[in-house]
């Protein structure tokens, strides 16, 4: 499950590596998501739903960055743009947002199942509205932030506690990012579900 798929990159990775895989993917917005479209048009195993994940179904106005992968549905704030120069706030689209269990309830997903989450400080909200899936999920892969890039975002400790909760161990860290004192920004961090280590 690829939430925040932007323009497919991690998904072409993961059918790279497993090639039979099946993958659901959400990106809401538009020229990302016909990008894709277009990147995977023959492959029935991929499934793209046009909409961002959270803990309620609604509609809102995600804040479009300069760097179009870091648009976030919280406001983007000045550290962020310090740290990242060029992913300030440039305007907002209208999209969609879906409650991940009701799209997925009922859909037959295959063993190992990972959920990958790259949303730009909005993680704690996407894996609310997942947690049945979650309960049949062997990994979670999602980029945490120990500093705030996004007004009111949950920190990594948060989502961490979260994930404790539904029975996955924290397991690794990845592509660290540092300030410019060597403060620890934001990461990659695996969970893998405890009765699998």
């Amino acid at each position: 499950i690829d939430v925040g798929a932007n323009k497919g990159q991690f998904s072409l990775l993961a059918k790279a590596l497993f090639p039979k895989v099946v993958i659901h993917a959400f990106e809401p917005l538009r020229a990302e998501s016909e990008r894709f479209l277009r990147l995977f048009r023959d492959d029935t195993d991929i499934i793209l739903h046009k909409a961002a994940l959270g803990e309620h179904t609604s509609t809102a106005a995600i804040n479009l960055s300069g760097r179009r992968d870091s648009s976030s549905l919280l406001p983007i704030t000045s550290r962020q743009e310090k740290l990242f120069p060029g992913t300030g706030a440039i305007g907002t689209q209208t999209i969609s947002v879906v409650r991940g269990d009701d799209i997925l309830s009922g859909i037959d997903l295959p063993r190992p199942l990972m959920v990958k989450l790259d949303v730009q400080g909005f993680e704690l909200s996407a894996l609310r509205g997942l947690r049945s899936t979650l309960e049949r999920a062997d990994y979670v892969y999602a980029e945490i932030s120990f500093v705030e890039l996004y007004l009111g975002q949950a920190l990594a400790d948060e989502v961490i506690d979260f994930l404790r909760g539904l029975g996955f161990r924290f397991a690794g860290v990845y592509n660290l990012t540092t300030g410019l004192t060597g403060e620890a920004v934001q990461a990659d961090a695996l969970f893998v579900r405890a009765n699998l280590l």
